[in-house]
């Protein structure tokens, strides 16, 4: 991590981030399926 003051932030950003990346390739899987 760059800013280690704010790790947590970025953890949860990253979290956030990811969920919505994976919602969306389940999204297009489920559709193209």
């Amino acid at each position: 991590r760059f800013f280690g003051a704010h790790g947590g932030v970025l953890d949860r950003l990253d979290a956030v981030f990811f969920s919505v990346v994976a919602a969306y390739y389940v999204t297009l899987a489920l559709g193209a399926g």
